[in-house]
């Protein structure tokens, strides 16, 4: 996928639209999706991009070298949104982070999983060859998602994280080869095409 270029895919029998985004004319559409999921789930973002000024800023880095964003649209409306962000120097540059928030209501379409699996070929053909996510460690629904995309435990980070209400909370880094990653998801979004949709 061309990073500028708009993908549909049907998932689940839904069609839906995979695309980078940008301040116009996303800024408000990104913002009302973030306020629209579930406390809990607002508890776990790592920047208040509920409001306007941190969601403005982190759609502003998006470069296309360092800096790649992607949301999945039904029908207009956002439902899904990943980031994947490298250092731009050093000795990290083929290490890339991966994050994403979907909508509740259509995780069983395997919206995450193509999310990450359309950044990770814009990752492949960036140079990236290691990717890694970290995620609070009572998250367990999200660990055993990552598990199953084909992301492993690599350490944990004892009260490294403060929630939106201001509890620490361990951190788990999760990481896995680039290329092991993207055949992991390829297999899962197979077998959710198939199925009409994964349960869960």
């Amino acid at each position: 996928m061309d990073e500028k270029a708009h993908t549909i895919l049907q998932l689940g029998g839904h069609e839906l639209v995979f695309r980078q985004p940008a301040v116009e004319p996303d800024l408000d559409r990104l913002v009302s999706f973030f306020r629209q999921l579930s406390s809990e789930q607002r508890n776990y973002l790592r920047y208040d991009v509920t409001e306007a000024g941190p969601c403005r800023q982190r759609l502003e880095q998006l470069d296309g070298k360092d800096h790649w964003r992607l949301v999945a649209e039904q029908d207009g409306e956002i439902i899904g949104d990943a980031t994947m962000d490298r250092e731009p120097f050093g000795w990290t540059r083929h290490v890339a982070e991966l994050r994403a928030v979907v909508n509740p209501s259509y995780l069983h379409l395997g919206v995450g999983p193509t999310l990450f699996r359309e950044l990770a070929a814009i990752g492949n053909r960036a140079g990236i060859e290691l990717l890694f996510t970290e995620v609070m460690a009572d998250q367990t629904e999200l660990v055993a998602a990552l598990e199953k995309s084909g992301f492993v435990k690599e350490a944990v980070r004892k009260r490294y994280a403060k929630d939106l209400r201001g509890q620490s909370h361990d951190v788990i880094i999760m990481s896995n080869d680039l290329e092991a990653v993207w055949r992991r998801l390829a297999d899962l979004i197979e077998e959710t095409d198939m199925r009409g949709g994964m349960e869960g």
